[in-house]
């Protein structure tokens, strides 16, 4: 059954580059949950499903206002809700040197499992499950420890990103602007990401010049940071940053502050359902590389975490395809990811 979730998410990858040019697909599920804000373990919920069931699993996730935290909280959350298990989410914040100590707090609640998204990990975070025998599925990144990874190879995920606001810098600014992207600090498959994205940049329009790289960490940072660049740079033309909660922000900036976006570009990693609303409202959100989509992955999560519950053995490492989406393919891969575009 992993076998072939993990050759679909392939096969996702292949049909999101033939989407625009008229292919059809299955429309997953969107999920309506909303995530819990607390940063300790909630006690139950009601649960549903045909089969009653008094397990429940554990998700820990960074800051919960980012649009990709939220995706695949939903999507895990729902497809174990089918199964009658509920999902006790916590946050770490941006700190995950409060993660081990999260995970000893759902260990001892009692979760059958924990779904973990979460960057700059090391394998001592999660021992008291590992030691309790709660198995733990990674999303994003890789612990030898967790029964399965859902991963991608950072520098090239973020060399798709650049690559496209290269060209874009290329064929719509003469290969000549400002730029800006945000610094990811002490997650090492961040800082890949970024080089990924400047190495990009820096192939199809090596003329562009980086005038900013600070650490910026959710949409809240990211408005402060955009407002702060343009005045500093009133003539920068592009942003291109880590994800698609950075990018928000720094669109909500720009409209707030009255830019004309007409020959502006942001561009970015994660293809969430407000992002891709972003692209499909002519804003200068230019262009996000999807993941298979944020409720796709959290489902993933949640099938191969079931699968160990239940004494099985999921792949080790299953890679997540990238595909980048912008004005040509929006609707379609919209459509696709099961997102309500107005």
């Amino acid at each position: 059954m992993i076998k072939r979730v993990a050759s679909f998410l392939i096969v996702i990858g292949m049909v999101f580059m033939m989407v625009a040019c008229g292919g059809s697909s299955q429309t997953p599920s969107t999920g309506t949950n909303t995530p819990s804000t607390g940063n300790a373990p909630s006690t139950g919920g009601a649960n549903s499903g045909e089969q009653k069931e008094t397990r429940r699993i554990g998700y820990g996730c960074g800051p919960l206002d980012n649009p990709i935290v939220q995706e695949m909280l939903q999507g895990c959350e729902n497809w174990f809700l089918e199964k009658g298990i509920t999902t006790t989410p916590v946050s770490f914040g941006d700190d995950t040197s409060k993660l081990r100590n999260l995970i000893e707090s759902l260990v001892q609640a009692g979760v059958s499992g924990i779904v973990l998204h979460a960057s700059g990990l090391r394998d001592e975070m999660i021992e008291p499950a590992v030691e309790a025998g709660v198995p733990v599925v990674i999303i994003s990144s890789y612990l030898e420890t967790a029964v399965c990874n859902l991963v991608q190879d950072e520098f090239p995920l973020g060399q798709v990103c650049g690559d496209y606001a290269g060209q874009w810098i290329r064929d719509n600014l003469d290969g000549k602007c400002k730029y800006a992207t945000n610094s990811i600090e002490g997650w090492i498959a961040g800082v890949l990401r970024m080089d990924g994205m400047k190495a990009g940049v820096a192939k199809y329009a090596p003329e562009a010049v980086l005038v900013n790289d600070s650490p910026v960490n959710n949409t809240e940072m990211a408005m402060s940071w955009a407002e702060s660049v343009m005045l500093a740079n009133p003539d920068l033309k592009c942003f291109v940053v880590s994800g698609d909660g950075i990018a928000i922000g720094v669109v909500e900036a720009l409209i707030a502050g009255g830019y004309d976006m007409s020959d502006m570009g942001v561009f970015c990693v994660d293809a969430t359902e407000q992002g891709l609303q972003y692209i499909k409202d002519g804003t200068a959100l230019r262009m996000s590389v999807s993941l298979s989509g944020g409720r796709v992955l959290g489902a993933l999560a949640a099938e191969n975490l079931f699968l160990a519950m239940e004494g099985g053995t999921p792949e080790k490492n299953i890679p997540v395809p990238t595909t980048p989406v912008d004005i040509n393919n929006v609707e379609e891969m919209a459509e696709f990811l099961g997102y309500n575009l107005k």
